[in-house]
């Protein structure tokens, strides 16, 4: 089959451009038959340059890494509950709070009631580590972010701490004074990434500690329950899974709450066919076309 002509596209965040060409005998171009350039509005920032979608997949992300540690949450408390035998509703009832950085120190050495573990299981669930799912390392804020991550780990290893739990409690580097009374410091700001670890580190700090209280005599810890512990702490979903049915991280995993009117009922979940259905017929019961219904 004999092509006659050839199509030539130029595809640009601005524009595109075209161009008919004609093809000789031997199927190349002799002459343009047609050209063109078709232009629309850039899906850029104007003052910026920066993709108008941009501050959408950054809410999105926001909303999804909200949701996924909420659900991490829920997991992890249903798992203590159930073996550690503790009521997580009173769990923070205590009137003068405990300082779960003294209890990971503590921990290592000493026995503590499944209360104040699971307090420090869940802690350690919250602020779990920086761990990266590129596949190489950046310039810029990466480099730096790097470079923090090493020097905590040689501090870790030159200081003879065995956890990042007991360097945080007992060395002076993550303490200062504000008014009047000491306080931790480690949260990073601006760029300092001083106070960054490793996910593997807390990790190891949370088998750790649990073997240590399994070896102090605490018999609900079995292998089982440590294993499905390191497990909920340091799952992580790749980028490409989306929060599908099929996946543990779907919306449906969300335990529901009661209903407003009828208190003794669930409410539906936003996902389910009721709820759905219900919302069609009430947004095409309020669906009005020149003032008419």
């Amino acid at each position: 089959m004999t092509k006659d002509y050839r199509l030539g596209l130029d595809i640009g965040v601005g524009s595109v451009g075209w161009a008919v060409l004609a093809n000789d005998v031997d199927e190349q171009p002799c002459r343009i038959v047609a050209l063109g350039v078709r232009t629309f509005e850039t899906n850029e920032v104007q003052k910026t340059g920066e993709s108008t979608a941009k501050a959408r997949r950054e809410a999105r992300g926001l909303r999804r890494r909200t949701r996924r540690r909420q659900l991490r949450k829920a997991r992890l408390v249903k798992l203590l509950t159930k073996t550690l035998a503790i009521d997580y509703a009173h769990l923070y009832d205590a009137k003068t709070p405990e300082d779960v950085y003294a209890l990971r120190a503590r921990g290592l050495d000493e026995r503590l009631s499944n209360e104040q573990l699971a307090k420090v299981i869940l802690h350690l669930s919250k602020r779990r580590g920086f761990q990266s799912s590129r596949q190489g390392a950046k310039a810029g804020n990466d480099g730096a972010l790097l470079k923090a991550l090493q020097a905590n780990t040689d501090f870790l290893a030159v200081h003879g701490y065995r956890t990042v739990g007991e360097a945080l409690y007992r060395d002076e580097r993550y303490r200062q004074s504000n008014c009047g009374r000491e306080i931790y410091s480690i949260r990073n700001h601006g760029g300092d990434y001083r106070n960054c670890f490793q996910r593997q580190e807390l990790l190891q700090e949370l088998h750790l500690l649990l073997t240590q209280q399994q070896k102090l005599g605490n018999a609900a810890l079995t292998a089982d329950f440590i294993t499905q512990v390191s497990t909920l702490f340091s799952e992580q979903r790749t980028f490409d899974e989306g929060p599908g049915a099929p996946s543990p991280y779907h919306c449906d995993q969300f335990p529901v709450g009661k209903c407003t009117f009828i208190p003794t009922e669930q409410r539906a979940p936003k996902a389910s066919y009721t709820f759905e259905l219900f919302r069609a017929w009430d947004k095409i019961t309020k669906l009005r076309v020149n003032d008419q219904p």
